[in-house]
């Protein structure tokens, strides 16, 4: 009777050793599935805080804002791309261009990507070709040669800058081309 006791024991110490690493087993899943549900809240919701309000253009448009200092294109595959100039005077460089030529094409610094970017503007059609994400390398340079030789973002601040390549045709401004007229407040 004795030794059936004991194991009884034996059993019920191996049954609460079990009980203990299930729940510990839970715990542990528990943590992960709240910091992964965590990450993807935030992941969606910072996503869109990066889009300002006024910002809510449709594909293939573009827009920039004199007040800010500006520009946004909204490509046709439906991601948005923020250029920002280093200078008040490269900012309207680019927006008065933009606005006398239907067709035209600028180089930038997407903030939003973190790349380089090639933007190509027609009255139809947004499109933007993306550099490498590494700034380290023959691309860097021709954009280096556009600046004047200024290496982007080596001082520790955020790269940033734009450029007019080219344009093909001059005329009007087409409709989806929209621009804001405020006072220069950048210097």
């Amino acid at each position: 009777m004795g030794l059936n006791i004991l194991r009884d024991l034996v059993k019920w110490k191996m049954v609460c050793k079990f009980i203990k690493i299930m729940q510990n087993f839970i715990a542990i899943h528990k943590i992960i599935f709240y910091n992964v549900f965590a990450l993807w809240t935030a992941g969606c919701i910072l996503q869109k805080s990066f889009i300002p309000i006024d910002v809510n253009i449709p594909k293939n448009q573009m827009i920039y804002r004199d007040q800010k200092m500006d520009i946004w294109a909204h490509d046709g595959l439906g991601a948005y791309h923020h250029y920002t100039p280093e200078d008040s005077a490269q900012y309207f460089t680019v927006a008065n261009y933009l606005s006398s030529h239907l067709e035209s094409t600028f180089a930038g610094y997407c903030n939003k990507h973190r790349s380089i970017e090639i933007v190509n503007v027609t009255p139809k059609i947004v499109s933007v070709m993306t550099g490498p994400k590494n700034l380290n390398n023959n691309f860097e340079s021709t954009f280096n040669d556009i600046y004047g030789g200024r290496e982007v973002g080596s001082d520790g601040s955020t790269p940033s800058g734009i450029s007019v390549i080219r344009g093909n045709t001059q005329g009007e401004t087409h409709s989806t081309i929209q621009s804001e007229q405020k006072v220069d407040k950048k210097n």
